[in-house]
């Protein structure tokens, strides 16, 4: 028998079992396959007989998976979506690629930085519809059919693929007139007399303490008395641009400010050590077409230095 030839019998003999499992038994499965039931088994038998290893405890009335039979058809499950998944990848281009996927963003950062992205994406891919949250709160991806979402900081969960997309930095800034009212703060604690514009958590009530790392490079919290307070922080931001205070904001919130010089960045050498951003997926969404062509376009993006500096 050429290598051809078993490579062929092997595939087919997976696809008879793994139907087998998923159609409960040899009559559906061979329904799905068009294929007799009696073929099905005896495809089923053989692939039993090449592994070497009983595969399915077999009833008059039922099908019932071994323990190893378990292993095996978790593995050829995956290897059988792989396929599909190549077999579509190389029958689709750009226009023809299609379905819809299910974004999870922070509320700021999806629409500040991603939402521009996934308009281009959007007009390089006409056939792939986007379903967009924004939410701040941590979703469930695999109970919610979430296919991709963007964290900011660690991702301790290990089911989860996390690929690092960019990174937050806590930056203080002030506009130049206040500047020049009230003077430059050269450490930390010299934000105490100054006006410093507060965020307060909307679920919380709380008033977010400002980050910095000490002399040593150790993160410290710092409680300031603030004279505004706000629950979203491009009030924050806007806030500090009138001129009205002190803000301490993630970085990717005010790159254009400071580059365009409507804001001033200070107290650099004390920022809070970067936090990454990252795009997390189900370990099952790694062979998706679709997740993986967006996957690729936001790193490519990242890599092509859209989202500018700290």
């Amino acid at each position: 028998m050429t290598g051809t030839k078993q490579s062929s019998d092997s595939l087919a003999q997976v696809t008879a079992f793994v139907q087998t499992v998923r159609q409960q038994g040899f009559a559906a499965a061979g329904r799905k396959l068009g294929l007799s039931a009696s073929a099905v088994g005896k495809s089923v038998t053989r692939m039993e007989q090449r592994l070497g290893v009983k595969l399915l405890n077999r009833t008059t009335r039922s099908v019932v998976l071994t323990e190893i039979g378990h292993a095996v058809f978790s593995r050829y499950s995956q290897v059988l979506e792989l396929l599909k998944e190549v077999d579509v990848l190389a029958g689709q281009d750009a226009q023809t690629l299609s379905g819809n996927l299910k974004l999870d963003l922070p509320k700021v950062y999806g629409a500040r930085v991603i939402g521009p992205m996934l308009s281009r994406f959007a007009r390089q891919h006409p056939g792939i519809s986007l379903d967009i949250r924004l939410n701040d709160e941590v979703c469930h991806l695999v109970e919610e059919q979430v296919d991709l979402a963007v964290r900011i900081g660690p991702v301790a969960d290990s089911s989860l693929i996390a690929r690092p997309l960019d990174r937050q930095r806590l930056v203080v800034v002030a506009s130049l007139d206040y500047l020049e009212r009230y003077g430059y703060p050269g450490q930390p604690q010299a934000l105490l007399d100054h006006q410093c514009l507060g965020f307060r958590n909307a679920s919380t009530g709380r008033v977010r303490p400002w980050q910095f790392n000490d002399k040593d490079d150790k993160e410290a919290s710092l409680t300031l008395e603030h004279r505004y307070r706000f629950d979203e922080g491009i009030a924050v931001k806007r806030a500090a641009e009138a001129g009205l205070g002190v803000a301490q904001l993630p970085s990717y919130m005010v790159r254009r400010a400071v580059k365009e010089g409507t804001l001033i960045r200070l107290l650099d050498e004390f920022c809070p050590n970067a936090m990454p951003i990252q795009l997390i997926y189900a370990r099952e969404s790694r062979h998706n077409v679709r997740v993986q062509t967006l996957v690729n376009f936001l790193l490519s993006e990242a890599g092509q230095g859209r989202f500018g500096p700290d």
